[in-house]
């Protein structure tokens, strides 16, 4: 399915008054990012963006958006589900402050995303200019390269083009998020600026291994009893993964953001770590007391690692990541080696060992959870049918923070990287819900978001799905209430219930923006609710009635709450 000419008719139009220009910053710049693998641009226009917007219709597929945040959180998703970057266009003033929470996520999440924004032209700077930028939104922060940007170009003159897509070429062949904002004055967009005579040139930037590193690693694991933690950063490296765990024995934890990068039906899997995780396997740890980690693409943060004691090597962590900051928390390294994950176990692997491993242990998955009828759909039900009709059948489904996360981490099991999308520790509401058009636009085919009623209200953009004919599917957990703010505010005291609101029907809500609603309150019901929305072909929000009273498995979260309290 093709989603480029979704709106043919603007082609043609004159956008504020602006008519094609060939050799325009604008159309230069749009040609050049196009050559750079910039394939998609997400936003919403506006009178000072129309020129850079008028480029972007004509030499990319353009997809305006209901919210500048929605269109950065699919922004990020896009990105990741194809491996490019990916431009963000809006206006000025609100239009570029809408965008901040969006932006913030993106790095943790790993993404490549350009912001291109405009400001007021110097000859109207400091009149009073509506929505006047940056004079109305005075943070250094959006205007200078820093915690939030990798780099920040302020283009005003035709000449100061090339400097930027230079700099643009080099950095997005790199690994790793790159976030860029392109400020361009209203009066620059439309300059006069002479066509190169090649197309933007890049040099793509190799990451090398130490192969001293590699033996060294090779003689702590082969002397020692060892396991492997796998992360989100091990996600492109899931074939050499495989191969390494299958030749030493070895068992593996995984992160949330990890699944499937070893498959959740491998025998050889031990426990998900961090929020909504497994438990059982602390006790196979203490029992077998591990000397060596080896950390393969999570820094073994809160939402990774819940910085669980018991996760805690009695020799240390080797840890290995693309990352330079990726050190990893709560000490006790080993070493650390910066690199691809990939290459790393490919010179390791063959220096192993083969081995069966130590074995004793269960899968972390409990079996088939059967329907009832009556009393609400219970989320474990729901993640079973969740596995056979969309995760097993090759549709990516990504987790909103929350509890529909908790209960997807700890209960759905995937079989490929991927599959499953669980956002970073920044956990954003309104992300996935948004970021769901982003992946079906970017791969052509459907994507799915597991939601919680919260994030559905806050964010969502089924409207923009509707506009532009995207084949994205929301599955709703709808309880009435924040569940995880419940059972965090209840875990402090006798709390809770400010936490619950009116109930809410999305099956209604979907149908009057003109989407596909299924409202589902058995769960006999509920696989062909599924089967049926995702073979809907366009956008379809399918309503959950789940049962309130199953609470989501929140231990890790909750247990790290109480030691921050408590100062330990």
């Amino acid at each position: 399915m093709s989603f480029a000419d979704t709106r043919p008719e603007l082609v043609s139009l004159s956008i504020g008054g602006v008519a094609p220009a060939a050799s325009d910053l604008s159309s230069r710049l749009v040609r050049e990012l196009s050559l750079l693998g910039v394939e998609w641009a997400f936003g919403v226009p506006g009178g000072g963006i129309a020129r850079v917007w008028r480029a972007l219709i004509e030499g990319v597929k353009q997809v305006c958006f209901s919210h500048e945040q929605g269109a950065v959180f699919a922004a990020i998703e896009a990105s990741l589900a194809s491996s490019r970057p990916v431009v963000v266009f809006c206006t000025t003033g609100p239009g570029l402050t809408n965008t901040l929470s969006g932006l913030v996520a993106a790095r943790p999440e790993g993404a490549k995303v350009i912001l291109i924004s405009p400001r007021t032209s110097p000859a109207q700077s400091g009149t009073c200019a509506i929505q006047e930028t940056p004079g109305m939104v005075p943070s250094a922060d959006l205007f200078s390269p820093g915690w939030l940007f990798d780099d920040v170009f302020l283009l005003d003159i035709p000449e100061q083009l090339e400097t930027c897509l230079e700099r643009l070429g080099r950095r997005l062949q790199a690994p790793g998020p790159y976030l860029a904002h392109l400020s361009i004055s209203v009066a620059a967009q439309n300059a006069a600026v002479s066509a190169p005579a090649g197309g933007t040139s890049a040099t793509a930037i190799s990451s090398t291994i130490d192969p001293s590193a590699v033996v060294n690693a090779a003689r702590l694991l082969k002397g020692s009893r060892s396991v492997v933690w796998v992360g989100h950063g091990a996600c492109g490296a899931s074939r050499q993964v495989r191969a390494f765990v299958k030749r030493t024995g070895l068992p593996v934890l995984t992160t949330a953001r990890g699944k499937g990068v070893v498959s959740d039906h491998d025998p050889r899997l031990l426990m998900v770590t961090g929020i909504g995780g497994h438990t059982g396997g602390r006790r196979w740890l203490a029992e077998y007391r591990p000397e060596v980690c080896l950390v393969l693409g999570t820094r073994r943060g809160e939402a990774s690692g819940g910085w669980d004691r018991s996760l805690m090597p009695s020799a240390g962590f080797i840890q290995v990541d693309q990352d330079l900051a990726a050190e990893g928390a709560g000490g006790n390294q080993l070493m650390t080696v910066q690199g691809d994950v990939g290459e790393f176990l490919r010179l390791l692997t063959p220096l192993m060992p083969r081995s069966a491993g130590p074995g004793g242990f269960e899968s972390p998955y409990a079996g088939p959870v059967l329907a009832r009828r009556g009393e609400g759909i219970r989320p474990q039900f729901l993640m079973g049918a969740l596995e056979r009709v969309l995760t097993g059948n090759g549709c990516p489904t990504l987790a909103e923070p929350g509890s529909s996360m908790a209960w997807a981490i700890h209960w759905l099991r995937v079989t490929e990287p991927g599959l499953l999308r669980i956002p970073s520790q920044f956990g954003c509401m309104g992300h996935m819900t948004c970021g769901v058009v982003g992946v079906a636009l970017a791969s052509g085919r459907p994507a799915a978001c597991l939601t919680g009623d919260g994030s559905m209200l806050m964010a969502d953009e089924i409207h923009t799905a509707v506009d532009h004919k995207v084949p994205a599917l929301w599955v709703v957990l709808n309880n009435a209430k924040l569940q995880m703010v419940e059972a965090g505010m209840a875990a402090n005291g006798p709390f809770g219930s400010e936490a619950r609101f009116t109930r809410c029907n999305f099956a209604l809500f979907a149908e009057a923006m003109g989407a596909k609603g299924i409202e589902v309150e058995d769960e006999f019901a509920v696989e062909d609710a599924l089967t049926a929305a995702l073979g809907s072909g366009g956008p379809c929000v399918v309503d959950v009635q789940v049962d309130p009273n199953e609470v989501a498995p929140f231990g890790a979260r909750l247990e790290t709450l109480s030691r921050q309290q408590k100062g330990t």
